[in-house]
């Protein structure tokens, strides 16, 4: 990039979005004391810690397993009583609570994994899940020709209600299962022309955010990273809100954004669409 170029480039001081050895799939170097340290190294203004509900990680392999995890909590007061010990050694960052949990995959109402957000300042909504819960977005599942579109209709109708039943603030690396199992054609084939607008819709009426997620980048397919300005494009015509997240499991990469940069030039973003969370914490 160029010097005019680098020089453009919008201060993004907050990470929305990361991740702690909690989740059992982090780094061993991303404690919560780690993850703080790289968030004031990298010059952090604003910082949230989440973690998964249910827990995504190897003990988590099968599905069953990981639907037993609905409402646990552990890792989330795990957080809590680090953030205890070691918030006050951190004054120049506004540190939050969040957590990044599931919608239920299994009865598809729109309702969380999760039913207690006591102390939580913000909730990150994510579907890892197929819809129907017989896989996760990782899992390599074979559908017929004609099931992808047919998934992703079904994807749509519960994310929707999953947004309009006002538990979330952001929505989580938007088009990740469908990007990345290929339910649907690139973000801007003109057959799925409108296919989003119930999403965006949704997302404007309730106030939730959509992630800018560095680490989806490496999740979805050329067709599909090469498109996604023309999805964030279409969110903002709806008038909704972008929340940045690293999506960071290890501290290297904490507040580290550079596909985000690339979104934010190509779809036209200024300081004006970012979101913010509706509070600090005590």
């Amino acid at each position: 990039m160029s010097e005019a170029g680098e020089r453009a480039k919008p201060l993004l001081d907050w990470d929305f979005h990361t991740h702690t050895v909690y989740s059992r799939h982090a780094h061993p170097d991303m404690s919560v004391l780690g993850s703080l340290r790289a968030a004031a190294a990298a010059g952090m203004k604003r910082y949230v810690i989440l973690e998964h509900v249910p827990e995504i990680s190897t003990r988590r392999a099968t599905m069953q397993f990981w639907k037993h995890g609905r409402n646990e909590r552990d890792q989330l007061d795990a957080i809590a009583a680090d953030l205890e010990i070691h918030r006050s050694n951190f004054p120049q960052i506004q540190i939050l609570r969040g957590v990044e949990v599931d919608a239920d995959p299994f009865n598809l109402d729109g309702s969380a994994m999760l039913d207690d957000f006591s102390g939580i300042d913000v909730v990150v909504g994510s579907t890892h899940v197929f819809p129907g819960g017989e896989a996760f977005w990782f899992d390599r599942v074979r559908l017929p020709p004609d099931a992808g579109l047919r998934v992703a209709h079904q994807w749509r109708e519960w994310v929707v209600r999953f947004i309009r039943a006002g538990q979330i603030h952001v929505l989580a690396h938007p088009g990740d299962l469908l990007g990345a199992r290929q339910l649907i054609p690139p973000f801007n084939a003109p057959e799925i022309a409108g296919f989003f607008d119930p999403v965006f819709e949704a997302m404007a009426d309730q106030g939730v955010a959509f992630e800018l997620n560095e680490l989806l980048q490496r999740k979805i397919g050329p067709a599909y990273r090469e498109s996604y300005p023309d999805l964030i494009k279409h969110a903002r015509s709806f008038g909704v809100q972008f929340s940045l997240g690293s999506d960071a499991h290890r501290t290297d990469d904490v507040g580290r954004y550079e596909w985000v940069y690339e979104l934010i030039a190509a779809s036209g973003l200024t300081e004006a669409d970012w979101w913010n969370p509706p509070a600090a914490p005590a």
